[in-house]
């Protein structure tokens, strides 16, 4: 069985090699109709954001910063969601680090200008103690969290929360973007 495991690990290591596409989101960044995207290539141990025009040439491909690169040997990060987070009219971009199993998820929120993605934000999404059902990035963590982002639509999110008291990600919810930076939820 422990050969098995080890021929199995080789041969997926062996499929990923560096420059494969390990994920992908389309989305239509320039509004013509046909959908570019965001892709994650295969880099070492992680892997490299790059966007891709609908014909599938490099827009622009990510610097080699921790900022830009996904994966790694725990939960490796990936790219959640894309579309008009905040209601700007722009597409935007969420994505997550590497994480364990007992730690919140951080996420990394990008802006796409028409030629690169610039951070807008970054940190975990946890609730304010001071108001309710709202949520901001920060890099404090909280008794529960957003654990992953599944949709974006105009101004708003869904995700799915997550109580490590419960153990309980079961509940999804949708947050609207305010003008402040911060999350409602709306539903």
């Amino acid at each position: 069985m422990r050969y098995l495991l080890l021929s199995a690990l080789l041969i997926g290591a062996a499929w990923a090699a560096d420059g494969d596409v390990v994920q992908t989101l389309k989305v239509d960044l320039n509004g013509d109709g046909k959908p570019e995207s965001f892709v994650l290539k295969r880099l070492g141990e992680q892997a490299r954001l790059v966007v891709l025009d609908s014909q599938g040439r490099t827009l622009w491909q990510a610097p080699r910063t921790e900022l830009f690169l996904f994966g790694g040997p725990l939960d490796g990060g990936d790219l959640q969601a894309a579309g008009d987070l905040d209601g700007d009219k722009r597409v935007d971009l969420v994505g997550t680090y590497q994480k364990s199993d007992v730690s919140p998820t951080r996420f990394r929120w990008f802006r796409w200008t028409g030629s690169r993605l610039e951070l807008v934000s970054q940190g975990y999404l946890c609730p304010l103690s001071q108001r309710p059902g709202t949520f901001k990035f920060s890099e404090n963590q909280s008794s529960y969290w957003v654990e992953r982002v599944l949709a974006i639509e105009p101004g708003r999110l869904k995700v799915e929360l997550f109580d490590p008291v419960t153990e309980e990600r079961n509940l999804t919810v949708w947050l609207r973007a305010d003008e402040n930076g911060e999350f409602v939820i709306t539903e």
